[in-house]
C-alpha cells in the first residue's frame, strides 16, 4: 500500500531508550507459559519454505490485523483468533504499537503504549495484552507475525498518516529490539517483521541494530525475521544479503495491475535462497487504488494474487479485509485528520467483515498445495506455449522439480496451448479444479508427449481455474484432498 495511507500503520516506536538491565527486570516479570500448539519455526534444507520444528513443512497463510491491540477488546480478541483459527489461517500479523493516533488513543482497556508518553517507559499493561494476544495464537496453532515500528518512525519523510516521527536510529533501535526480544522470548509462536511500508535504502544500519537486539534479546531458539517493504516492492531488493533477514517479504499492493508474480520471483531468484512471502496483496474490500471512484477489490480481484505468488515460488501469502486490517467500527472516526470518514471507505463493523468470502476460500489454496509435494515444486512460465500472458491475464505454472506433476492458474479461465516436454511419465491426467468451490472437471487421460491445448470449464472474470496435470503412475490422490500423515514407526 502506499506509504501514506498504509493499512499496516503499526508502530509507535516503544523506542527503547532502556538501559541493559531494564529489559531483564521487564522479562523476568513474564509467567513461563510457553505456546502450547504452535511449533517454532525454521527453514527447509533448500532455505525456500518454512519448516515446523519436527521437520514437517508449514505453508503462511496469513491474516493482516494491524490494529487488533488498539481497536479490539481482549474479548474480540478472542473472537477474532477462534474465527481464522476455524478458517485454517496459520499467521497473524500485527502491529505492537499502532501508527493510527496510538500515543494518545488508548486501547480498549484504557491503556496506552508509554507511561507519561515516555518512549523509554513501556508499559506494561500495554504489552500484557499483546502477550495475551499472542498465547491466546499459540494455543490455537497460529504463529504471530509482529512488527516492532512501522517504518515512519525510522525513515525521516514527509509521508505517511502522521509524518515526521522519526523516532528510532542506531543510537537506540538496538536497546528497543533487546527489549522487545526478551518480553516474548518465551513465545515460541513469535516471527519478527520489520519494515512496514518504508523501503529500508539509506536506514540499514537501523534496522541491522533494531534485528541484532531482537536476536539477542529472544536467545534460543532463533526466531525467523523478515522485513515489510512499501508496495509495489520487494525486501531482497536492498537486505537480501543481510544476515539477519530469515526470509524475503513482498508488497505488490492495491493496484489492479498484476505484479505479484514479477515481485516473488524477483525475491525468489536471488541467493542464497531464502523463503519469499507476499505480506501484502490487494486487500478485500479496499478502494482500488485507494480510489473509491474506482471501485473496490472483490473476491475476485485478490484471489489472483494468491494464486500469482504461490504459483510463481511463494512460501505464503497474506490475506487482508478492509475494515479488519484496522479493527474498524464507526465510534473510532475520525481516524485520521487527513483522510474524511468513512476511513478508506469502511462500510461495515470489523468482526462483521470477518466474514467475506476471500477469508474462506485460501483454506482451498492452502489444502491444494498440501494435496501436492508443494515444497518440491519450481515455477515454469515456459510451460506455457499460449496464449502470450501479462499483467491480469498472467497464467502461472509450477511444477515439480522431477516433473511427475504440475499446476497452472488462468484467471479468467479460457484455453493454453501446454508444452508436456519438461514433464515426466509416459501417461498423464488432467483435472480442472475450482478455487472457490474446489469442484473438479476431468481434462482427460492422454500420452505426455509435445504440446497439448486445455480449454477451462468456462471463462470470463471471475472464472479463474487450476489445471492439475498429474504422471498416472504416481500415487497423487485428487486435488486438494491431503494425503494421509505417514505413521511413526513403532
Amino acid at each position: 500500500m502506499r506509504s501514506w495511507l498504509l493499512p499496516c500503520l503499526l508502530a509507535w516506536p516503544l523506542f527503547a531508550r532502556v538501559t541493559a538491565a531494564e529489559p531483564e527486570a521487564a522479562a523476568s516479570t513474564l509467567p513461563s507459559l510457553p505456546a502450547r500448539l504452535a511449533p517454532h519455526l525454521g527453514l527447509t534444507a533448500d532455505g525456500r519454505h518454512f519448516a515446523r520444528d519436527d521437520g514437517r513443512p508449514f505453508f503462511w497463510i496469513g491474516d493482516t490485523a494491524w490494529e487488533l491491540l488498539h481497536h479490539a477488546s481482549r474479548e474480540e480478541i478472542g473472537v477474532y483468533l477462534d474465527d481464522r483459527a476455524a478458517k485454517r489461517f496459520s499467521v497473524i500479523q500485527v502491529c505492537l504499537v499502532p501508527e493510527l493516533d496510538g500515543l494518545t488513543r488508548p486501547n480498549r482497556e484504557g491503556q496506552l503504549p508509554f507511561l507519561d508518553g515516555d518512549p523509554a517507559r513501556p508499559n506494561p499493561a500495554w504489552f500484557d495484552l499483546a502477550d495475551h494476544l499472542v498465547r491466546m495464537a499459540g494455543e490455537m496453532g497460529l504463529q504471530v507475525a509482529l512488527l516492532p515500528t512501522w517504518g515512519s518512525y525510522v525513515v525521516k519523510d514527509s509521508q505517511g498518516l502522521f509524518p515526521g516521527r522519526q523516532l528510532f536510529t542506531v543510537a537506540n533501535a538496538e536497546a528497543y529490539g533487546r527489549w522487545l526480544g526478551e518480553r516474548f522470548s518465551r513465545r515460541r509462536n513469535v516471527i519478527w517483521m520489520l519494515g512496514g511500508d518504508r523501503e529500508p535504502d539509506g536506514y540499514e544500519a537501523v534496522w541491522r541494530a533494531l534485528a541484532q537486539g531482537l536476536k539477542a534479546g529472544s536467545g534460543t531458539p532463533a526466531p525467523l525475521l523478515t522485513y515489510h517493504p512499501r508496495g509495489p516492492g520487494a525486501s531482497g531488493r536492498v537486505l537480501h544479503a543481510e544476515p539477519w533477514l530469515s526470509f524475503n517479504s513482498v508488497q505488490s499492493g492495491h493496484q489492479l495491475d498484476g505484479n505479484a508474480h514479477e515481485l516473488v520471483r524477483s525475491d525468489a531468484g536471488r541467493t542464497p535462497a531464502k523463503p519469499v512471502v507476499n505480506a501484502e496483496p490487494a486487500y478485500e474490500g479496499i478502494p482500488i487504488g485507494l480510489d473509491l471512484k474506482r471501485g473496490r477489490f472483490t473476491t475476485d480481484h485478490v484471489r489472483r494474487n494468491w494464486y500469482w505468488s504461490v504459483f510463481s515460488g511463494a512460501a505464503g501469502i497474506t490475506y487482508g479485509a478492509n475494515e479488519v486490517w484496522m479493527t474498524w467500527s464507526s465510534d473510532l472516526e475520525p481516524l485520521s485528520p487527513q483522510v474524511p470518514p468513512p476511513f478508506l471507505g469502511a462500510q461495515q463493523h470489523w468482526t462483521n467483515a470477518l466474514a467475506y468470502p476471500g477469508a474462506s476460500q485460501l483454506k482451498l489454496l492452502r489444502a491444494l498445495t498440501e494435496s501436492r509435494p508443494w515444497t518440491n515444486t519450481v515455477p515454469d512460465p515456459a510451460l506455457v506455449l499460449e496464449p502470450p500472458t501479462s499483467g491480469t491475464n498472467y497464467i502461472a505454472a509450477l511444477r515439480t522439480k522431477d516433473g511427475s506433476t504440475a499446476l497452472f492458474y488462468l484467471p479468467q479461465g479460457g484455453e493454453m496451448l501446454v508444452n508436456l516436454d519438461p514433464l515426466s511419465g509416459t501417461q498423464m491426467r488432467g483435472t480442472w479444479w475450482s478455487p472457490t468451490t474446489t469442484g473438479t472437471s476431468g481434462a482427460g487421460t492422454f500420452k505426455r508427449q509435445g504440446n497439448r491445448i486445455f480449454k477451462a470449464p468456462s471463462s470470463g472474470f471471475g472464472q479463474d481455474w487450476v489445471l492439475v496435470l498429474d504422471d498416472t503412475a504416481k500415487p497423487f490422490g485428487p486435488p486438494g484432498v491431503r494425503p494421509p500423515r505417514p505413521r511413526p514407526t513403532p
